[in-house]
């Protein structure tokens, strides 16, 4: 955080949460632990290293109501809410307004709803444009602003077009796949990055938050090698390096996202589902099944 002036309030180290950090570092030497929640809400600081404050002290403690309302049950005056404007589920905190700021819009806890509408409108799937995480903000978050996909909602996702491209022929499924992970087609339903649908949400898989893109890459892996096994991965590996014409590569975090993609659904899958893809049938015949989905 700066002054208007460029001078530092306060910096954070970021580790065990993607949204709240770990640290809160002063610009007198001074460092505090901050404790949050499984949303990422700052609950409780402790003194760390700061001067003559004993090491383990509570500084700072933090209550919320279901949809976010706070309220400073403890505040010893080390730290205000300049040095520390994180509130509700990690967002930016606005003292004034009591308003949370999180990627696109703003979320007021004080009526459980964001102060405009979702800037993709029906796109988020739902019919109420104000509605924050699906009304259900003890569980889930936003922290987009946008569409947040649940870990059920993300898995879904991932079952529905492996069911969609194992009910395709072969030559179809591996048209579509390349079509989706070669980027041919920029209107091709699982093209995360650029669907007019996905391209702005956020989806909970792996254990982790990941953006349209990441995602997109951790669902070329897994969809592709629950299909086509190891050939499915090469297939989205082509994929990339098309995206990038010249270094005829991709990059190394893509790699990484598609393999544990593939990773995933090697726990869940069965390898003798998608044996018979490469037997010598025809290319335009009946297509196989997978075993099981694992869930």
């Amino acid at each position: 955080m700066l002054w208007g002036d460029g001078s530092v309030i306060s910096r954070f180290v970021y580790g065990s949460h993607a949204s709240t950090p770990d640290l809160l570092l002063l610009p007198n030497g001074s460092v505090f632990r901050i404790i949050s929640d499984q949303l990422g809400s700052p609950r409780v600081v402790v003194a760390v290293n700061a001067g003559g404050i004993a090491a383990g002290t509570i500084v700072r403690k933090i209550d919320y109501d279901e949809f976010g309302s706070r309220s400073v049950t403890m505040n010893t005056g080390a730290l205000g809410d300049l040095e520390l404007p994180l509130g509700f589920a990690g967002g930016l905190y606005d003292p004034d307004t009591g308003f949370v700021h999180f990627g696109a819009r703003d979320y007021d806890p004080s009526v459980g709803r964001w102060t405009s509408k979702d800037p993709i409108r029906f796109g988020g799937g739902s019919a109420n444009l104000y509605v924050y995480a699906g009304n259900d903000p003890v569980n889930r978050v936003d922290r987009s602003g946008l569409r947040d996909w649940s870990a059920a909602e993300t898995q879904a996702i991932l079952n529905d077009a492996i069911e969609e491209y194992v009910q395709n022929t072969k030559l179809g499924a591996f048209c579509e796949a390349f079509a989706n992970e070669g980027g041919l087609f920029r209107d091709a339903r699982y093209d995360f990055r650029f669907s007019a649908r996905f391209k702005r949400d956020t989806f909970y898989a792996d254990g982790q938050r990941m953006n349209s893109s990441e995602f997109g890459n951790y669902f070329a892996g897994y969809v592709n090698f629950a299909v086509f096994g190891q050939a499915g991965v090469d297939l989205s590996h082509l994929g990339g390096a098309f995206l990038h014409a010249g270094a005829w590569t991709d990059d190394p975090m893509s790699v990484s996202q598609i393999d544990r993609g593939a990773f995933n659904a090697a726990e869940h899958w069965s390898s003798s589902s998608f044996d018979t893809f490469f037997s010598p049938s025809p290319l335009f015949s009946m297509p196989m099944y997978p075993v099981s989905l694992g869930y």
